[in-house]
């Protein structure tokens, strides 16, 4: 039988597993000194230092042939892709609709809106007010908080202890449900 070997660790992996045991028990670091050390570190082993710098390389390469066609007058970049003006506008055609997209929650499920039944909307409806009465539940919370900040500058940490932020949102919570 075959054994399974490890699958190798990236070059990031392998860095972080290096200062990992470098900072490992210590209680104060310096980091532009442990910055330094690794660099040594990866400069001691060639092949880990240009796997690292492919990667990253890699990725500037990228951003910078995204950003020579996003400035382009001909070419529209579309996520990984950069295609044709004329093409974007194909591809825009079949995706038109933002109701063909469109999902609503009701129930256990989400539903496409063009899909939903009168008991799809109700259950959705239902749903939808009551995250809005948390919403305002919240919002007077945050407004009574509001209300004992004396100045622009004040902290809600620096005016309120949690037990006061505590008792202000069971107010709110009991002035809603009075309400």
């Amino acid at each position: 039988m075959a054994t399974k070997s490890k699958p190798e660790r990236s070059p990031r992996q392998q860095i972080r597993s290096w200062v990992k045991l470098r900072v490992t028990g210590e209680d104060a670091i310096e980091l532009p000194k442990l910055t330094d050390d690794c660099l040594e570190y990866m400069r001691s082993r060639p092949q880990l230092l240009n796997a690292f710098m492919s990667k990253i390389v890699r990725g500037i390469l990228y951003e910078a042939i995204r950003d020579i066609f996003s400035e382009s007058r001909d070419m529209v970049v579309l996520g990984n892709e950069a295609v044709s003006d004329r093409e974007a506008g194909r591809r825009a055609q079949r995706l038109r609709s933002r109701w063909d997209r469109w999902l609503e929650h009701a129930g256990e499920r989400f539903v496409p809106l063009k899909k939903m039944c009168r008991a799809d909307l109700v259950l959705s409806i239902q749903e939808r007010r009551g995250r809005g009465e948390h919403e305002h539940m919240l919002a007077d919370w945050q407004q009574a908080l509001l209300d004992g900040l004396e100045d622009d500058t004040t902290t809600i940490g620096e005016r309120f202890t949690d037990e006061e932020i505590e008792l202000a949102i069971r107010q709110a919570q009991q002035s809603r449900e009075a309400a």
